[in-house]
């Protein structure tokens, strides 16, 4: 399970709780003698989840669901409801992901309760979204929407600067992963016609491609904003974006 689509195939290839991609992470943090996390769709209880887990050396595992699924992700994903705090041998360890960034009152939740906390990212840059047609027309939804330019703005420092400062509050340090900036999203439009229509509502002159919309496929860049934050907010980021590849 290395990710996923923006379609109804993430119904088919979400996970159960101790699935394949479940029990993999956690026989690898085991054989490598390791604390161990990693993102993917979990289902439980008839839902998906975009849940982080943490795995120990000893078999002990965590299980984190994000609170606020961002965007399309909505369309798939249901809400987490609370934090997850493990017990660890390193210390009691606190978990967040992606859009959890963006509410100061998750990393509130974990005030004087942690001695470190772990943050799983996969940002897109939504703002940049360009979308490609077959016959090679593009699209450029990030110039074309006040919501883009709005979340262009606070985008910028979200994952990098926000996440310093919210590590100094707390007085405790945060390791944050995620993709290279040389990676891709590229996927179909959920609710494609209606997300067609949303983005491009003050540019008529793309309306006459409404009808191919579910053609349409996205063409987006990742933030590349891995890093380890001390508890003064000092970060240790990599020097190579194409490697993302941190040792303290």
């Amino acid at each position: 399970n290395t990710g996923y689509q923006f379609s109804d195939d993430s119904y088919v290839l979400a996970e159960w709780r101790q699935g394949r991609t479940w029990l993999w992470l956690l026989r690898l943090a085991m054989e490598l003698r390791i604390h161990l996390a990693g993102a993917f769709i979990v289902r439980r209880d008839g839902h998906q989840y975009d849940t982080l887990l943490l795995g120990a050396p000893d078999g002990q595992h965590w299980a984190y669901e994000k609170q606020q699924p961002f965007a399309w992700e909505r369309a798939y994903f249901r809400p987490g409801y609370q934090p997850v705090i493990a017990q660890t041998s390193l210390g009691r360890i606190g978990l967040l992901a992606g859009w959890d960034v963006a509410y100061p009152a998750h990393f509130r939740a974990y005030a004087g309760q942690v001695d470190l906390l772990v943050v799983s990212i996969c940002p897109p840059r939504f703002h940049d979204t360009t979308l490609r047609f077959p016959d090679g027309h593009v699209v450029p939804i990030g110039e074309l929407t006040l919501i883009s330019r709005l979340i262009r703005d606070r985008s910028a420092e979200l994952f990098g600067p926000n996440v310093q400062r919210q590590a100094a509050a707390l007085g405790v340090p945060v390791v944050q992963a995620g993709p290279p900036d040389t990676g891709r999203l590229r996927t179909t439009l959920p609710h494609a016609h209606t997300s067609f229509f949303l983005f491009t509502i003050f540019s008529p002159q793309e309306w006459r491609r409404l009808d191919q919309a579910d053609l349409a496929r996205t063409d987006i860049g990742f933030f590349a904003d891995s890093q380890i934050v001390r508890p003064d907010g000092a970060a240790l980021r990599p020097q190579d974006d194409a490697d993302q590849i941190l040792l303290t």
